[in-house]
């Protein structure tokens, strides 16, 4: 590029950003559809207070469409039922240039449904890209409506009682942080990633069905009611799920039910999965999407707890992968199936817990289970190998021995054979303490916590499900001698449950 043209670039470039213009409704504009037809490339239209009854469709320009107050109360509401035949018209439709919208609450009133298109009413997305920030999704029909392919990112956003789906966007990556699904879920493409986001009571359909990658990472599924589908549902994926919680949830073939590339590999670390009732499967299940393997699939630090009816397979595939089990637990288990049904797998299982789960293991391939805990200081059942086992019971072809005589081989996971006090308690000792503390917690109900040794810089020592009894370690070989605080912090609601000082001493 010669020198002329760069100053060109640099001019135009500097033209744009003095002559941007903040378009302010109703002050400057009585509606919000005439400040959109008057803006310009770089453009702001600030919306005040109010309901708004429009139907707004924005042109191929960039802009931002932003409400004046983060307070949810205030936010500007966008409902279009009062117009001209409201079933075939949505709150906004978004063509064109990349989407920018803040503060505002998308609503559709009982005049426009029935709908004559299953998947509009709210926002129609005709973009590659679109971002919100602190908006509301308010008895909709579809929240959002992804037409084009590309990147929707959400932060803090909520979606309500929508009627269809909150979300149908499997034609783009869905980026989602701090939001809230309830009633109904979503669809999302290849790529997407969720953390810090509640899904609650969703009835009678999935939570989620993503096609290609997921992340999942800190979030919460409550109070599911699937009687016909999984949770989460889906062909092409191959997910990693970390530091989530799965609880009280009703579903018929588990909770992921997964078609996924087997030369991949898959990850499951830290997740509770508590009070699960199904019909068939109950955790998670997959096949793969061809004859190709050969992948690691890796279930870390995971709880189940607590699973009633169905099979008993928390865990189920013909994959013929090696599949790596490492500290997780397997309490209370019902059904009559294998809590691991994996006869095809290879599978490796270090310092694991099996309590009451009849029958823990079953493969048909020769596997390492050696130095677990069965549920019983004589180790595993197996008719010729182990008779006199009380522990449960596993298949042929496993190496088992030897294994642990008692569950304490893990020492910072819940305590689920005592009864849980009823209000949260932490405490640490010693205290003082020099070079390593521990810490003590109950917690009557479980949640996403964060545990954290404070300093002047701040030092995170533990993240994900939080509950039952409770014991970590807190190694302070590199602080300097002083007073810390301990907290504990539910990071979905963004709250301190308790917190409390403690003095190191050199």
């Amino acid at each position: 590029m010669k020198p002329s043209d760069v100053i060109r670039v640099l001019a135009i470039s500097a033209y744009s950003v003095v002559f941007a213009t903040v378009r302010h409704v109703p002050a400057d504009y009585p509606t919000i559809q005439l400040a959109v037809d008057a803006v310009q490339a770089g453009d702001t239209v600030l919306v005040a207070t109010g309901i708004y009854a429009e139907a707004v469709i924005t042109s191929s320009v960039f802009f931002k469409l932003i409400g004046e107050s983060t307070v949810d109360s205030l936010r500007p509401i966008i409902d279009p039922s009062p117009l001209i035949d409201p079933t075939n018209i949505s709150c906004l439709t978004w063509n064109g240039a990349a989407c920018h919208i803040e503060n505002f609450i998308f609503r559709n009133g009982p005049e426009m449904f029935p709908r004559t298109s299953t998947f509009t009413g709210g926002v129609v997305l005709l973009t590659s890209d679109a971002a919100f920030w602190n908006c509301s999704f308010d008895s909709t029909n579809t929240g959002i409506f992804v037409a084009s392919p590309g990147t929707l990112t959400l932060d803090r956003c909520d979606f309500v009682e929508c009627v269809n789906l909150s979300i149908k966007g499997e034609s783009g990556a869905l980026d989602a942080t701090n939001c809230l699904f309830k009633r109904t879920g979503l669809t999302c493409g290849d790529g997407s990633r969720f953390m810090f986001c509640m899904f609650d009571s969703i009835s009678p359909r999935y939570a989620m069905m993503p096609f290609g990658h997921l992340s999942l990472e800190s979030c919460i599924f409550d109070h599911q009611n699937s009687p016909n589908w999984p949770l989460i549902d889906t062909g092409n994926l191959t997910p990693t799920i970390r530091d989530c919680i799965f609880r009280n949830c009703i579903v018929s073939r588990g909770i992921f039910f997964l078609q996924r590339d087997c030369t991949e590999d898959m990850l499951f670390e830290n997740n509770l999965f508590e009070n699960i009732t199904a019909s068939s499967e109950i955790g998670i299940s997959w096949g793969c999407s061809s004859s190709e393997t050969g992948s690691l699939v890796t279930f870390r630090n995971n709880t189940f707890l607590d699973i009633a009816d169905g099979s008993g397979r928390c865990i189920s595939s013909l994959d013929r992968s090696t599949v790596l089990f490492q500290n997780n637990r397997f309490i209370n288990i019902g059904g009559i199936e294998p809590t691991i049904d994996l006869p095809n797998a290879h599978i490796v299982a270090r310092e694991n817990i099996f309590i009451n789960t009849d029958f823990a293991i079953y493969t048909e391939h020769g596997s390492d289970a050696r130095f677990n805990y069965w549920g019983d200081a004589t180790g595993p059942f197996h008719p010729f190998l182990n008779p006199f086992g009380l522990g449960d019971e596993i298949s042929d072809s496993i190496l088992f021995d030897p294994w642990y005589p008692d569950s304490t081989l893990q020492m910072e996971v819940a305590d689920f054979g005592n009864a849980l006090p009823t209000e949260f308690q932490l405490s640490v000792y010693p205290n003082p303490f020099n070079g390593t503390a521990r810490l003590s917690l109950f917690v009557p109900t479980s949640f996403i916590g964060s545990i954290e040794l404070i300093n002047t810089l701040g030092q995170r020592a533990q993240r994900g499900p939080l509950f039952g009894q409770l014991e970590y370690s807190v190694n302070a070989d590199n602080l300097s001698s002083g007073i810390y605080f301990v907290t504990v912090r539910d990071v979905i609601k963004n709250s301190v449950e308790s917190a409390q000082k403690i003095v190191l001493i050199r």
